[in-house]
């Protein structure tokens, strides 16, 4: 077997990565790794819950911790799932996309010479004039819906566009809200505060009792004051 070396591994892996099979398995990790994110109690949304499971499980505990259970979504086997799928969708949509472009703005081929060569053809005889049965076909195909065009003295014709279509616009839509997710992980911001009656509150870091962001979160300069 001859050597890939490093320029055949990167392009070997990145096909792998793009291919529509890793990115539905991705997809299948994404899913059954949000389902302890559902079941087991997390630091950023109940910390308190986090500490009772502590002390009713001193043995899970500890593993879970290891493993990030307590904080899945900001995880570091969680973020790579959720970067590779974001890589792959990408990879894959892209060239599919631009040569989805490129077969919309070219024409259907041509028939072959000889129709044998098709994997389904029939034959028949008519007294018709070519150009008459020529524009028949044009309107008939017309009237299903398919691209057809004359190539010579036959007719060239394709559908199927809105299938592909449909397909894109899926995995577009998946990207989006795989975006959407990132962002508010990383631009969100979480605060807990316990006011009493008649007293006051003031929009800043200091007041919150216990205040959580995201990585790219800066807080603003104004304040914003309130009482109950």
């Amino acid at each position: 077997m001859p050597a890939l070396g490093v320029v055949g591994w990167a392009r070997w892996f990145w096909r792998q990565l793009t291919s529509m099979r890793v990115a539905l398995l991705l997809l299948l990790l994404l899913s059954l790794g949000a389902i302890p994110g559902s079941l087991i109690p997390q630091t950023g949304i109940d910390a308190t819950k986090v500490e009772e499971f502590r002390d009713k499980h001193e043995t899970l505990a500890p593993l879970y911790d290891k493993l990030g259970l307590f904080n899945v979504y900001s995880s570091v086997w969680f973020s790579a799932i959720y970067i590779l799928l974001f890589v792959s969708l990408i990879g894959c949509i892209v060239p599919r996309t631009w040569q989805f472009v490129g077969q919309l703005r070219g024409r259907p081929p041509g028939a072959p010479r000889r129709l044998t060569r098709l994997p389904a053809h029939t034959t028949w005889r008519t007294r018709t004039e070519p150009e008459q049965v020529r524009e028949a076909a044009l309107a008939l195909l017309g009237r299903r819906r398919f691209r057809a065009h004359v190539v010579g003295d036959a007719v060239a014709a394709e559908k199927g566009y809105l299938r592909e279509v449909g397909n894109l616009l899926f995995h577009i839509a998946l990207i989006v809200m795989l975006v959407a997710f990132a962002w508010g992980q990383l631009f969100k911001y979480e605060g807990n505060k316990l006011i009493l009656e008649g007293d006051g509150f003031a929009n800043t870091l200091t007041q919150y009792d216990d205040f959580k962001s995201g990585n790219l979160f800066t807080p603003r300069t104004w304040t914003r004051s309130a009482s109950p």
